[in-house]
């Protein structure tokens, strides 16, 4: 099983040891960056030129890593047994964008707050500037990302 979540660099990737792709797309797109690298091995990677122009990264992840994103880049993943699409699909990243529907607007707030407040330990989905704790830092630093969208 895969788990998604918005933080403030892009979007974390949660699981064990599957195989999933990523498409990058929209703002020159480029190779995915990871955070940290050593969990993710690459099978493929390449760019798409054409009227599709977007960059196909290919590979396996072990354990929680953030594939790293610039505003306004798509992202779609992949994970075996997903014949009906990508498992996640962002048209236009924006660190706002919590509920990853391609609008940010106040349906965000409120599902960050609600991550917020369930959040347990380090890696609790409230932990949105990524200190590892989750504090009112994160409620900060989520509304900056949202204002500045």
């Amino acid at each position: 099983m895969i788990q998604f979540r918005q933080t403030a660099l892009g979007v974390m990737l949660a699981g064990s040891s599957f195989w999933f792709a990523v498409h990058i797309d929209g703002g020159n797109p480029a190779a995915p960056l990871f955070e940290p690298a050593n969990r993710v091995g690459q099978i493929e990677s390449f760019r798409q030129n054409g009227p599709d122009d977007y960059w196909r990264w290919a590979g396996a992840l072990s354990g929680t890593t953030i594939v790293r994103l610039n505003r306004g880049q798509g992202l779609e993943v992949y994970v075996p047994g997903s014949l009906n699409g990508p498992a996640l699909d962002v048209e236009a990243w924006a660190p706002g964008d919590w509920n990853f529907d391609s609008v940010v607007n106040s349906a965000d707030i409120s599902a960050f707050l609600s991550a917020w407040v369930q959040s347990r330990g380090p890696d609790g989905a409230g932990d949105f500037n990524l200190d590892g704790q989750v504090t009112s830092a994160d409620i900060s630093a989520f509304l900056s990302a949202w204002v500045n969208h």
